[in-house]
């Protein structure tokens, strides 16, 4: 994982969540004490050779506006 953790004080439930973005195009979210709460695949990371695979690399960003499905969109 090269980017920064995010943490949304009011995620699913009304509950505090830590979002990860990681290599492997996962973003993963785990509530205050440190169970999950959803992962998000998006595509098959790149092979990068001696460096492994090059996914995410970068921190996301969280929008509070509420989207579709009533949460805050990343």
């Amino acid at each position: 994982m090269f980017s920064s953790p995010l943490y949304l004080a009011n995620g699913p439930g009304g509950k505090g969540i830590f979002i990860a973005a990681t290599t492997n195009n996962d973003v993963k979210a785990f509530d205050d004490a440190g169970l999950p709460v959803w992962t998000r695949s998006f595509t098959n990371p790149s092979s990068g050779g001696a460096l492994g695979p090059k996914g995410i690399m970068g921190t996301p960003v969280i929008d509070p506006t509420l989207g579709a499905a009533g949460f805050a969109t990343i």
